[in-house]
């Protein structure tokens, strides 16, 4: 008998839960961007601030393709894509730990950093949930096609 990996996300299937964050990532990054935008045309008077505030788009610009990529590779049951995603969130786990060190003086910085940590090791569990379902599936010969 073959035993299914551990659901991190309520009752669904890891697959299915990395969907919807994927897609809720993506919904939040554009907020982001979008409030950005909006400073820089009508908030911003200081050359610096702006200048922070375009490399802060352009940063979750990159986190958005982070998004896709997890996405499709969740659609389409990849198993790279997953695991390059995952590489990618460890190297962000690390880049908020040192958003913590970094801002020992702003409570509102370090609690966001917690935060922002808690929710990507959990979506780290989750995708290597979803990576070991591919890993059921493929051992017991469900494809994608078959799947649904």
């Amino acid at each position: 008998m073959t035993e299914f990996p551990r659901k991190y996300c309520f009752c669904i299937a890891n697959l299915r839960a990395v969907k919807f964050i994927a897609i809720a990532s993506m919904c939040l990054r554009a907020l982001a961007i979008a409030s950005y935008i909006y400073g820089l045309i009508f908030i911003n008077d200081n050359h610096t601030v702006a200048l922070l505030m375009e490399i802060t788009i352009g940063v979750y610009a990159v986190y958005m393709i982070f998004d896709v990529l997890l996405y499709i590779g969740s659609s389409k049951m990849s198993k790279p894509l997953l695991i390059f995603w995952l590489v990618w969130a460890g190297i962000m786990v690390g880049l908020c730990i040192a958003a913590i060190v970094f801002q020992l003086g702003s409570i509102s910085g370090i609690f966001m950093a917690i935060i922002s940590i808690l929710l990507q090791v959990w979506a780290i569990f989750t995708v290597s949930g979803a990576v070991k379902e591919i890993d059921t599936f493929n051992r017991i010969g469900v494809t994608l096609e078959n799947k649904v």
